[in-house]
């Protein structure tokens, strides 16, 4: 798959960079690795002005963003070591390697819903990921991004990977996700 973009965006998708092509006329074509087999409502596709944030799982094996608009990368923060920190430990407490290289936060200037688990690019509406500078309950704003996080990065094991057969089982993912 590929995506051709202003030479000036950021293309993001469910998969890795394979190389970025420039084209004659101020476009560039993004083309991406395979991804995994996934459901279609998983797919996640977008491509704007972002600048991000980055970090890496403890055993270095993950790279986790955070995009935003240009300005906001570092009220990402707080989201990116959530972030990091579920992927640890998910991974120490069901005892297996976090089987994905990436993951992608983005910070969604316009999105109607809390979040959604795009497999490898999980999408939240700015309020739910990013850490504002004009708040009066501190704690509670810092108790509501790391529960989303941690539900969404949940999601990329417990409804992504491994996944319901219908909509009917939509309690399994949901669940899971909770839980953990």
């Amino acid at each position: 798959m590929n995506l051709q973009v202003h030479k000036d965006l950021i293309a993001l998708s469910n998969a890795k960079v394979k190389n970025i092509d420039k084209m004659n006329d101020g476009a560039k074509r993004v083309n991406y690795e395979s991804t995994m087999h996934m459901s279609s409502y998983l797919v996640a596709l977008v491509a704007r002005d972002f600048e991000y944030i980055e970090g890496t799982t403890i055993n270095g094996t993950t790279r986790v963003r955070v995009y935003t608009v240009k300005g906001h990368a570092k009220r990402g923060t707080f989201g990116l070591e959530g972030g990091i920190a579920v992927v640890n430990y998910l991974s120490k407490y069901l005892n297996m390697k976090y089987p994905l290289t990436k993951m992608g936060m983005l910070s969604a200037p316009v999105f109607e819903y809390g979040a959604m688990e795009n497999t490898e690019l999980l999408i939240y509406n700015r309020h739910t990921l990013l850490f504002g500078a004009i708040t009066t309950d501190i704690r509670g704003k810092m108790k509501g991004i790391a529960l989303i996080v941690a539900h969404e990065v949940a999601h990329q094991l417990f409804g992504n990977m491994i996944s319901m057969d219908w909509w009917n089982q939509l309690w399994l993912k949901e669940g899971f996700s909770s839980y953990f």
